[in-house]
């Protein structure tokens, strides 16, 4: 078993990677939908 120090660490780094994994999905969300409207628009020209 974990020591509980170590467990909390372990609990911090799990929450920060998924903080971090969001954050950059909400902004490869954010340069996407540009994009693909531009691009969109490209081709229905």
């Amino acid at each position: 078993m974990l020591s509980p120090p170590l467990l909390k660490v372990q609990k911090l780094k799990l929450y920060f990677n998924y903080m971090h994994a969001s954050s950059v999905l909400q902004y490869f969300q954010f340069l996407f939908i540009p994009f693909y409207t531009v691009f969109s628009l490209f081709l229905s020209c």
